[in-house]
């Protein structure tokens, strides 16, 4: 079965929270992704939206979203090739820019962490259908018990 949409963007906000909140990893996604001193080239502080962000932040969240994503494209390698590409393409052009762009403040990297981290959240909570038959399997279980042991009480009663 293909992956969903939700379960490739969750893979990927998991890898970039790890990244961020981890000095060690940024620094690595930053060699990763930049191989020169000419930094400015590659910050993506407009199609990310964060011409307001710190050089550093800017270029610290545009290392780890190429780190994340190239994880999550290993973690899905064996996925079919369009399905992943329209998904990664969503995700680079629109969410990363629709989570950070809002963002103003000191030390955005870590409001974005915790954005992320709700997002997650959000997707966990809702109700899927599996739960909903998982629900439906225990509920009759139950009722199959029920009845079972009213039968069985039954049979020990008085016969008139």
């Amino acid at each position: 079965m293909a992956v969903t949409a939700e379960e490739f963007r969750e893979k990927f906000y998991r890898y970039l929270v790890s990244i961020l909140n981890t000095p060690g990893k940024i620094q690595r996604a930053k060699q990763n992704f930049h191989s020169s001193d000419d930094t400015k080239r590659f910050m993506h502080k407009e199609s990310f939206g964060i011409q307001h962000w710190k050089d550093e932040d800017a270029l610290n969240l545009t290392a780890a979203v190429a780190e994340a994503h190239a994880l999550t494209m290993e973690y899905y390698q064996r996925e079919p090739v369009e399905i992943t590409q329209k998904y990664n393409q969503k995700f680079l052009n629109t969410l990363i820019s629709e989570l950070a762009s809002p963002i103003h403040a000191d030390e955005p990297l870590k409001l974005l962490v915790e954005e992320i981290k709700m997002q997650i959240r959000v997707t966990n909570t809702q109700p899927s259908l599996i739960n909903n038959y998982t629900l439906l399997g225990g509920g009759a279980a139950l009722l199959v018990l029920g009845v079972a042991a009213l039968a069985s009480s039954g049979s020990n009663t008085p016969k008139i």
